[in-house]
């Protein structure tokens, strides 16, 4: 990455949180990479606790980033794993042909046949690729306890969310709409942006609505 892309800057999501390390973008450090492994952190640990905190943690990181100077942030991440000790039944034999390539999950060469696996063509290439259905595998060398699995969604598909914001943020006017009645202590106030009311469901790209920092981060500051 520091090679393709010149990001010299390796922070974590702590880091990002605490901002002692995070640095504003400048036209010499325009890009930085963020790690985050809570969720690698865990062993079936996820299915009683959920993934919410940790999907909050994320939030508040990208939107210190946002509130540092970086107007694009891209979130990725790699492949998933099993815990798996496989059924004798779902480890497959390897496909007959040419074998090129050769692992648990996928399988490329040339001429190659299997009864049950999918037959792939590799893009722009005159290779094949064969790759076990569901959870089953081929056999090969070594144990299955950390596994990704054939043709199920966490090893074909790999998220990419992209939030940007304008980099350059601009007043809008607002309308202040009138409180008919007040029926609580904190009463609630419609804004809407607009000279004369915003008449669309979603906002222009380049509105930018102000955010509350976050509880921890306000003890903090005010400290």
């Amino acid at each position: 990455m520091e090679e393709q892309l010149g990001v010299k800057d390796h922070l974590g999501i702590d880091e990002v949180l605490d901002g002692e390390s995070l640095k504003r973008p400048t036209k010499a450090r325009r890009m930085i990479a963020v790690h985050g492994a809570d969720f690698d952190r865990h062993d079936g640990e996820l299915q009683l606790t959920g993934a919410e905190d940790h999907l909050e943690r994320y939030v508040q990181a990208i939107r210190r980033l946002r509130d540092y100077g970086y107007s694009r942030v891209i979130v990725t991440t790699d492949h998933g794993f099993f815990h798996w000790d496989p059924e004798e039944h779902e480890i497959e034999e390897k496909p007959s042909g040419e074998l090129l390539w050769l692992s648990r999950r996928a399988m490329v060469g040339r001429n190659l046949s299997h009864p049950h696996a999918l037959h792939l063509k590799v893009p722009c290439s005159e290779l094949e690729v064969m790759v076990p259905r569901g959870m089953n595998s081929f056999k090969t060398y070594g144990g299955l306890e950390f596994f990704h699995g054939g043709t199920t969604l966490q090893e074909l598909i790999i998220p990419v969310v992209v939030a940007t914001w304008p980099a350059k943020a601009r007043k809008v006017k607002v309308v202040l709409k009138p409180v008919g009645h007040i029926a609580a202590l904190t009463p609630r106030v419609q804004v809407q942006a607009g000279a004369s009311g915003q008449s669309t469901l979603f906002a222009d790209s380049d509105m930018l609505a102000r955010q509350s920092p976050p509880e921890d981060y306000r003890r903090r500051t005010s400290s």
